[in-house]
């Protein structure tokens, strides 16, 4: 079993953990493995309850130089500042359109201006870079 192999199936293992089983898995993966780049992804991770938590002991194991969260940028606002403090380096961020009519419509009623607020945000407490994925 190659290493990629093997760190998909300790993936597959963590996946389905929640509570302290998901932050003991993590922290054993990391342990593990020391990887060089992080990407916390998948559906909207800034409603996860325990992703600052997460943030800060993968920063405190120094995972290598790069942590990266893809989002919406919809709860950006509300979160930047804690996200920065639990030492998120990078802010990648899914942008359906930067026209607010278009952007209601694609995301069935979200408010463009909420996701701007939430990049200004993001700038304002020092993100560097944010990548931007527009439509």
């Amino acid at each position: 079993m190659t290493d990629t192999e093997k760190i998909d199936q300790v993936l597959r293992d963590v996946a389905d953990l929640k509570g302290q089983a998901l932050v003991d898995g993590v922290i054993d993966l990391v342990d593990r493995h020391r990887p060089l780049h992080v990407s916390i992804v998948g559906g909207e991770p800034l409603l996860h309850p325990q992703l600052e938590e997460l943030l800060a002991i993968a920063h405190e194991l120094q995972v290598g130089a790069r942590i990266q969260l893809t989002t919406n940028g919809i709860l950006l606002k509300e979160y930047a500042r804690d996200l920065k403090k639990a030492g998120l380096k990078r802010i990648n961020i899914s942008l359906d359109s930067l026209q607010e009519t278009r952007y209601r419509r694609i995301t069935r009623g979200g408010d463009l201006r909420q996701v701007l607020a939430g990049i200004d945000e993001a700038l304002l407490v020092g993100f560097n870079p944010i990548k931007m994925n527009v439509l």
